[in-house]
């Protein structure tokens, strides 16, 4: 994840990145064609999309504590809202357009997808063997 100030947080997005291109060998060695490394990359876009709109939605909330001190803050949600509901919108979208509109294989879509989850949990494991030395 470009530009991600939290060193734990760069090297998930570093290793989403290479789970992402090894999938893609995958879908190409597999025999699923275009339609399968279609569904790699698009996938890997939607878990980006949406990694970058909670993101954004956690830092606005800490921010906004931070500013009120510790406070309930004040001010409308209203507008946080729309943000929120807009950006799930985009992320149907960008799947219905992926799914429909070029063909995407959905097995290797939710592959795409689940990078960062792996990516996740590759981190962990690196942590806790970091912890026991």
């Amino acid at each position: 994840m470009a530009g991600e100030t939290d060193a734990q947080l760069r090297r998930i997005g570093r290793s989403a990145i290479v789970v992402v291109v090894c999938a893609t060998g995958g879908a190409l060695l597999s025999g699923a064609g275009v339609r399968g490394v279609l569904g790699v990359l698009t996938g890997g876009l939607i878990a980006t999309v949406s990694y970058r709109g909670i993101r954004s939605g956690v830092d606005g909330l800490v921010g906004r504590l931070i500013a009120s001190n510790g406070t309930s803050p004040s001010g409308s949600g209203s507008w946080g809202l729309v943000k929120y509901v807009t950006r799930f919108a985009i992320l149907g979208g960008i799947a219905y357009v992926m799914m429909v509109r070029l063909r995407a294989h959905p097995g290797w879509t939710l592959v795409g997808t689940s990078s960062i989850v792996v990516a996740a949990a590759l981190e962990a494991v690196r942590s806790l063997g970091r912890a026991r030395r």
